[in-house]
């Protein structure tokens, strides 16, 4: 209980279980050894009921503390926390990482030992990241090492990023060289951003090259990119050549343009061949770029499909003025128009709807809607919406849209329409595709649509008059009483006139809802709300921790003391305790110690499986054997110690499963209460922990 409440979990319990382990070795007592196997198979037992996924959940939903998942996951095994730490990095303190970084040190294996590095790197601090480099540059495995070095990038110390790029520089795979330059290329100093750039040509591999030399060469001196452009023009496949070519062209001095134009006019393929010579054409001199528009329309047109065609017209068309932009948008705009498969048509109208102007949007925006809404196969449809969204501009066609994916029936493509159409839509329109979300029958799905599209009215997101207006609009509309209720008392917090009445509302609110409302209550009423959860006998000691945890959040740490008749009204002692852990000091460990005297002498128990009957030992034949009594008695103590030995690696139930074939070797031990001592240790255990 004593290393439960320090740290949170039971690992410095099962360290100083081994620690008595190994000093009862020494002494030569079976039974003791027998108690502390058990106690350590015990603690796997009850830990093997909990999934690492539920276990992170459950620190999510801060039914956990971080420190009690960590230290449970570590008293599991290595793979257990390794499988844990990618969703528990984000939560740990820099404490908790500096010794969740010491674990990973200590697991078994270098794949374990990297994966847990992997987790852990993105959140380090720079003295942490600095360990778990030194670290990773001692792993033998050469794609464990590259993997720590891709995950350290963002947050390794600038000043040792030298140390970084000759690491990288010595691994000899060339894919993972790569990429961890281009993780790496917007971080480096520079004064070594030149070291960079001479890595970049060294990679024979023409789509590894292309890639450092389009991530480095934005960060470069002009004076430095020269050699790097040079390498880049040697690309001898033509679809890498073009889209390097595309994603430097900004960076291009002009005196280079001539030659890349030259090399650009020869791609054979015509949509590679347009799309190149398009990109160049704003850093053309007006004297050549009548042509270079001529040859980037006539590659355009010889590509035999229409959506390749159009899209290749529309990116021309974007790029000029106004003047050759109307005849170059219609012929994009009669390509699109030729396209088979509707989705794509419907991708190619939204990106020329894009660069429109506003008469022919709307008309285009319209065409696009209702070919959306023809479409048969849903995840096409979904994918017409996604494309659709971005260039909507009023509410008609946000109600179009929605229209649409409410006759949807597959729950995937529903979830991800709605998902694409939430950052864009009008308040007024949020109960709407709320309802919608609600529809869905597929629980992960209808999850993600439902968190996507009630983020106008959840708190925090009204901004101005005009805003709460409309939220509040969304909220009166809202079908369902609880959802309605939630939403109205969302808003209570900018609304001072009304939130008395807010207030009262949430007290009416159905189980279901209650502490949810209670939650959003607290901002404005939290001292209402503190006097209401006191007398009301409904709400769980999960409840009341919710709402302690939400009042902390609001109140300044000289007020804190205002919750402790809430905590104490906690009859789960660990619960109280998790919400006393977060108060501030003094009040916290001066409460923690009244909880430590109040529950002094208590037990606290961990449900398991249940524990086993010792079978009842045969009658034993007369002994055969001509060994002495004393090498009978150390054989069969040898033989129990290797059963024991394998404690950590089994369940209790299968431990003691074992212990029966053990039972008539020890009967030949010359102490006769031997048996008797080895029931009493289980005896005792099970006591211990049920």
């Amino acid at each position: 209980m004593a290393w439960k409440r320090f740290e949170g979990g039971l690992g410095g319990f099962s360290a100083d279980v081994r620690h008595a382990w190994n000093v009862t070795k020494a002494t030569n007592s079976l039974a003791d050894e027998i108690r502390c196997a058990l106690c350590l198979s015990s603690i796997r037992s009850a830990s093997t009921n909990i999934h690492v996924s539920l276990l992170c959940s459950a620190v999510e939903c801060r039914l956990m503390s971080s420190r009690e998942a960590l230290n449970f996951a570590s008293s599991v095994n290595d793979e257990y926390l390794v499988s844990a730490l990618p969703r528990l990095a984000s939560h740990l303190s820099e404490s908790l990482l500096e010794e969740a970084l010491s674990r990973a040190f200590g697991i078994d294996g270098e794949e374990r030992q990297a994966q847990a590095m992997v987790a852990l790197a993105p959140y380090l601090s720079a003295s942490l990241s600095l360990d778990c480099f030194l670290a990773a540059r001692a792993l033998k495995s050469e794609h464990r090492r590259a993997s720590i070095f891709l995950a350290l990038t963002s947050r390794f110390p600038k000043n040792l990023i030298p140390e970084m790029l000759d690491a990288i520089e010595r691994l000899a795979d060339e894919n993972w060289r790569a990429g961890a330059l281009v993780a790496i290329a917007a971080r480096i100093p520079e004064t070594s951003i030149e070291t960079a750039a001479e890595m970049c040509v060294t990679f024979r591999e023409e789509h590894l090259r292309a890639s450092c030399i389009v991530a480095i060469i934005p960060h470069l001196p002009e004076v430095l990119r020269s050699p790097l452009i040079a390498s880049a023009s040697e690309i001898v496949r033509e679809e890498i050549f073009v889209e390097t070519m595309v994603r430097i062209s900004d960076h291009l001095h002009a005196t280079m343009l001539g030659s890349i134009l030259f090399r650009a006019r020869h791609v054979s393929e015509p949509t590679l061949r347009a799309r190149l010579i398009t990109a160049l054409i704003p850093r053309l001199p007006a004297e050549i770029q009548e042509d270079a528009v001529r040859e980037a329309l006539e590659a355009a047109q010889s590509i035999e499909s229409p959506r390749c065609r159009a899209a290749s017209l529309t990116q021309l068309a974007r790029v000029l003025n106004e003047k050759p932009r109307k005849s170059i948008y219609e012929k994009a705009l009669i390509a699109a128009g030729t396209i088979s498969l509707a989705s794509d048509m419907v991708r190619a109208f939204s990106e020329l709807a894009a660069i429109s102007d506003t008469e022919t949007h709307e008309a285009i925006l319209k065409k696009a809607i209702n070919i959306t809404a023809t479409i048969q196969d849903e995840d096409d449809r979904s994918l017409a919406i996604s494309a659709l969204v971005p260039v909507l501009t009023t509410r008609e066609h946000f109600d179009m849209c929605l229209s649409i994916v409410a006759g949807m029936q597959w729950s995937l493509a529903k979830s991800e329409a709605l998902v694409a159409i939430a950052p864009h839509i009008p308040h007024d329109l949020v109960a709407e595709a709320e309802a919608i979300a609600k529809t869905i029958f597929n629980g992960p799905s209808r999850d993600r649509a439902i968190r996507a599209t009630t983020r106008s009215i959840k708190v925090g997101y009204a901004h101005n008059e005009d805003d709460i207006a409309a939220a509040l609009l969304a909220a009166r509309t809202i079908g369902d009483t609880d959802d309605r209720l939630v939403a109205l008392i969302a808003l209570g917090r900018y609304l001072p006139d009304k939130q008395e009445q807010c207030f009262q509302l949430a007290k009416l609110a159905s189980k279901k809802v209650l502490i949810e409302v209670l939650e959003l209550s607290t901002p404005f009423a939290l001292r209402k709300v503190l006097e209401f959860a006191l007398g009301n006998t409904s709400l769980t000691d999960i409840d009341r921790m919710r709402l302690a945890f939400k009042m902390m959040a609001e109140l300044p740490p000289s007020d804190m003391a205002e919750l402790l008749p809430l905590i104490s009204s906690i009859k789960n002692t660990q619960l109280r305790a998790k919400v006393l852990d977060c108060l501030p000091e003094p009040l916290r460990t001066l409460e923690l110690d009244k909880l430590d005297h109040a529950t002094e002498g208590m037990l606290s128990f961990t449900p398991m499986d249940e524990q086993p009957v010792p079978a009842k030992p045969e009658p034993l034949a007369p002994p055969t054997q001509t060994a002495s009594a004393g090498e009978q008695a150390d054989s069969a103590s040898r033989s129990f110690r290797t059963l024991l030995d394998k404690s950590d690696k089994l369940l209790r139930r299968e431990l003691l499963a074992e212990f029966p074939a053990q039972y008539p070797h020890l009967a030949k031990m010359p102490d006769s209460t031997t048996l008797l001592a080895v029931w009493r240790a289980i005896a005792d255990t099970g006591e211990w922990l049920p």
